[in-house]
């Protein structure tokens, strides 16, 4: 007996195949993202700015791979999360001493120590990667 798909049920695999493929492709650039930010800030002696070049690769690839519309939104949003995290969890590890020490603000606005952290972290992301799609554009030219 041949099962009869009508045209919407036929859409909505092809919707949903489309999705998901989208999804693993921003995941994927997610993951990447944070396993060179982690990895890099863990297991190198290499200061903060050393993660700038491994995601000028990383964005030049994803771009000339599936051509992301908004790369420096996807940057910024995950280096933003990264470095607020980070500073929140060393903050609760050590018990707040490192940022009372580089923080000469009061302690009752202590948490905007994170919040810049988190813009330079999440800036430094997304200009890297939209750097890397725009080096894609000189280089296709």
């Amino acid at each position: 007996m041949k099962r009869k798909y009508l045209k919407k049920s036929t859409w909505y695999g092809i919707l949903e195949r489309i999705s998901l493929l989208f999804l693993n492709r921003y995941l994927l650039l997610i993951l990447l993202i944070i396993a060179i930010n982690i990895s890099l800030g863990l297991f190198t002696n290499l200061v903060w700015w050393g993660v700038i070049f491994p995601l000028i690769v990383i964005g030049y690839l994803f771009f000339f791979l599936n051509q992301f519309k908004n790369i420096f939104l996807i940057g910024f949003a995950v280096g933003f999360i990264i470095w607020m995290g980070g500073n929140i969890l060393f903050s609760y590890f050590y018990k707040t001493e490192i940022l009372l020490k580089i923080s000469t603000i009061k302690t009752q606005y202590s948490f905007l120590i994170f919040l810049v952290a988190g813009l330079i972290g999440g800036s430094i992301n997304g200009l890297s990667l939209y750097i890397g799609k725009l080096l894609f554009n000189l280089l296709k030219k």
